[in-house]
């Protein structure tokens, strides 16, 4: 299982079988009675390492490793799994096929439901740098995130973030899914008065013409 776990996606990423079989990736933890947080956190890690290169960003970017990585997620009891899973989804998110690959309703939940549970900048950034990627540059990411669940979570996120990175990564995501988005605009400017606990020296209005404008 180590070597499984090691040589993760290593050879043309990940595979249909690698879903198969009770889960897949979770299949073969349970079926070898190894399906613990630990375990499913190594695989998070794992593969997050691997999508922090470009040749494993793209190996990474299809539809089977989409379902790992949410499942993963959706099963993630602690902050250092959570995190695993919402950088590996932004790194392949990076890449063109990444975006539109991962621009999907059950990315977009599990997302949200991690970045609600997280009590750690740490994650909360990881979310919505995740949320912002995935809307950069394409549409259906962009159509897929204007969503009143996404706003929610990024309310959430700045109003109880305590860093930098925390902040700067909401204000991304809130930008780029208003930018040249009829319906990221509408869904965002909703409540750009709650928003602005992100702080005023985030200078909210340099954001405020993507966001209110047209297009």
């Amino acid at each position: 299982v180590r070597g499984f776990v090691r040589n993760l996606g290593v050879e043309g990423g990940m595979r249909p079988g690698d879903l198969e079989g009770g889960g897949g990736v979770v299949g073969v933890l349970t079926t070898c009675g190894l399906d613990t947080e630990a375990w499913r956190t190594a695989v998070a890690m794992r593969m997050c390492h691997k999508a922090g290169t470009d040749e494993g960003r793209l190996s990474l970017a299809n539809e089977h490793a989409r379902g790992v990585l949410v499942e993963l997620g959706r099963r993630a009891g602690g902050e250092v799994g959570r995190e695993a899973v919402a950088r590996a989804i932004r790194f392949i998110a990076r890449g063109e096929e990444g975006r539109r690959e991962f621009a999907a309703d059950d990315v977009r939940e599990v997302l949200v439901a991690m970045g609600l549970e997280s009590r750690n900048d740490e994650v909360r950034m990881a979310v919505a740098a995740a949320i912002a990627h995935i809307a950069i540059e394409c549409e259906q990411g962009k159509r897929v995130m204007a969503s009143e669940d996404v706003r929610a979570v990024l309310v959430a996120i700045g109003a109880t973030c305590g860093s930098d990175g925390a902040r700067s990564a909401v204000v991304l995501a809130i930008k780029v899914i208003a930018t040249r988005c009829a319906l990221g605009q509408r869904v965002m400017a909703a409540r750009r008065a709650k928003l602005r606990a992100i702080g005023p020296r985030w200078r909210w209005r340099r954001w405020r013409a993507p966001i209110s404008g047209g297009g």
